[in-house]
């Protein structure tokens, strides 16, 4: 009896040059499938997104993104995509590239969804602190909260009555967590 064939790795441009729609990731040069996000998580991405757009917009200070590629890591190659991510013009000032930004965003916003499953989502936020981002932002859509996640480890839960602030990345920048989560209603 042989040995089961190990599936070859794909590099990153591989990874890109997919002519496939799935949804997925590249981890440790495989591909990922993902569960398709529901409409709350839909919803909250594109609240979030708006709010910090707009911010960006008018400080001019980065870019923000949604479910776009980012390299984390190369031999095996990672490419994770956030559902909202913010990039500093100090970190990358010149045009948007037509591949996957090989950098870790400044800021991260995960949107759970009910396939999520906490211990995956928990290894997820690590690796986006290992690679160099320094706020991860777990959003809650059933508890109406967020988790944010940084370098220093400490943990904190927002609720509604909150306002999410990141002043040390996004200066100026505040959402009220009823105004994010005014979507589902």
């Amino acid at each position: 009896m042989s040995a089961p064939v190990a599936a070859e790795l794909l590099t990153a441009e591989q990874f890109l040059q997919r002519d496939d729609d799935d949804r997925c990731e590249l981890i440790d040069g495989e591909v990922v499938l993902m569960v398709a996000p529901n409409a709350a998580h839909g919803g909250l991405a594109t609240r979030f997104a708006s709010r910090l757009d707009t911010w960006a917009e008018t400080t001019g200070l980065g870019r923000v993104v949604t479910e776009s590629g980012f390299i984390l890591a190369r031999s095996p190659d990672t490419v994770r995509s956030p559902d909202v991510a913010f990039v500093s013009r100090e970190r990358h000032a010149g045009p948007l590239p037509a591949s996957f930004l090989e950098l870790a965003p400044d800021l991260v916003v995960e949107v759970m969804s009910p396939s999520d499953r906490p211990a995956k989502t928990l290894q997820k936020v690590g690796e986006w602190i290992a690679a160099g981002t320094a706020i991860v932002l777990v959003v809650m859509p059933e508890t109406r909260g967020i988790r944010p996640f940084g370098a220093d480890g400490g943990v904190t839960t927002l609720g509604l009555g909150d306002t999410l602030v990141c002043d040390d990345i996004l200066p100026d920048f505040a959402l009220p967590l009823g105004d994010l989560f005014a979507v589902l209603d």
